[in-house]
């Protein structure tokens, strides 16, 4: 039984999108991983969640993707919880190391401002129902102008890393690599045009052609 990963659905019933769930799909690629993906409406995560024993999160989302349900039965929930268990279960091509969080600090530095152009555009990949749910429980409106100027100001020291070295964790990728790819592909799901402005520096249009191979 392969591991399986829950994911969130679009309106194509194989594309994926939520920035959440992505960064686990690199990591299972890159680790060479024989998987499968459950795709769950939104509507359905609670249900779904519970039914594989999780409790709330007691947080604002009180169930949320991914979840990670491994071959054995082992079912474990968030990002970086299943990164964590996936090197520990998984060792080989590691994707954590000792510069991974400061990594995270700056990449949700481009991800905050990118967030409302992304998530302006979820809705326009959902079916009805999870469009519905998805503009119910957020505050969606306009991005501020400033939006694209203020992700590209946080992305220069990432450039600057990338103009020395292939990857973020250096001759090889790690997470940090595979979280910001994510954001990426949440932007590129709704907006090409605006992905294409994102990765329009030679060192990020580089890294991302070598990045993208385990999406």
């Amino acid at each position: 039984m392969p591991i399986r990963l829950l994911d969130l659905l679009s309106e194509h019933p194989s594309v994926w999108w939520s920035p959440n769930t992505y960064n686990v799909r690199f990591c299972l690629h890159y680790k060479g991983l024989e998987f499968e993906t459950q795709g769950v409406h939104y509507p359905q995560v609670k249900a779904v969640s519970q039914g594989l024993g999780l409790k709330s999160t007691g947080q604002g989302m009180d169930y949320t993707l991914p979840v990670l349900v491994d071959s054995d039965g082992t079912v474990v929930r968030d990002s970086y919880e299943i990164v964590k268990y996936l090197d520990g279960k998984y060792p080989e091509r590691p994707v954590l190391d000792e510069h991974v969080d400061n990594w995270l600090v700056a990449i949700r530095k481009v991800g905050t401002p990118l967030a409302p152009i992304a998530k302006g555009n979820v809705p326009s990949i959902l079916d009805a129902d999870d469009r519905k749910y998805f503009t119910t429980t957020r505050e969606l409106g306009p991005a501020p102008a400033d939006s694209m100027q203020n992700a590209k100001a946080a992305l220069q020291p990432i450039i600057d890393t990338l103009n020395r070295q292939m990857y973020l964790g250096g001759s090889e990728p790690t997470y940090a690599d595979f979280f910001l790819a994510s954001i990426f592909i949440w932007v590129k799901r709704g907006s090409e045009e605006k992905f294409e402005e994102l990765v329009s520096s030679t060192a990020l249009t580089a890294w991302w052609q070598r990045v993208h191979q385990w999406e």
